[in-house]
């Protein structure tokens, strides 16, 4: 089966179930009661580890407040709106392996100021990890790059959601990539369904064209 990149919605799925925010099997019909709930409550249960992630600093880097405002979350949804880039990380293994790709969640912003990452760190409550890459010879200046991964990267989605504007079609795909494909769920000896995978690679597609401007 071949999965568009460019769609809006999954194949087969409607938009009308889409909207109702209920997950749908590949085939358009819907799971049952019991792992719509069973999937509602992991993503429920996640959120509420929110609080027990490492921390950042206690206060701004800039202002030297100790509490974000309301100008502060704004100020942190508009840098990850205009520099932050949200999309789905695949990582393939060699055929011989006989393992399935890794597919996670992934916020990440570069910038030229580790102070300014820094303070978006602060403001989200939520650190992530700042890459250093080596200064090439085409760059003047060495760019950091802050990196959310899995649930630490919805975690902070969750934070901006309300005040983002071009990212917020990123973040509704994002919950349902969440929601739909059973990340962070033990699959048990058995492993995941087809219809898991082909949802995951969907959603890996859905991301790249968003991001290319192509949907």
């Amino acid at each position: 089966m071949k999965l568009a990149t460019a769609s809006a919605t999954p194949p087969t799925v409607s938009t009308a179930a889409r909207l109702d925010m209920h997950p749908m099997n590949l085939d358009g019909t819907a799971y049952g009661v019991s792992q719509a709930r069973s999937a509602a409550s992991t993503v429920d249960e996640m959120l509420a580890t929110v609080g027990k992630l490492k921390k950042p600093f206690l206060m701004s880097p800039y202002s030297k407040c100790t509490t974000p405002n309301e100008a502060d979350i704004g100020w942190a949804a508009g840098i990850l709106d205009g520099e932050g880039c949200i999309h789905i990380a695949r990582q393939k293994f060699g055929k011989k392996s006989g393992r399935r790709p890794v597919y996670r969640l992934r916020v990440q912003i570069a910038q030229t100021s580790r102070t300014l990452l820094e303070e978006f760190e602060w403001v989200v409550g939520i650190c992530g990890t700042i890459a250093e890459p080596p200064v090439t010879k085409k760059q003047r200046r060495r760019c950091y790059s802050l990196i959310y991964d899995g649930l630490s990267a919805y975690a902070v989605m969750e934070r901006l959601v309300e005040h983002l504007r071009r990212k917020r079609v990123h973040v509704v795909e994002a919950k349902n990539f969440r929601r739909e494909c059973a990340i962070h769920v033990h699959p048990g000896p058995h492993g995941h369904s087809k219809d898991i995978w082909k949802r995951r690679e969907w959603y890996y597609n859905r991301m790249r064209a968003l991001n290319r401007g192509e949907a």
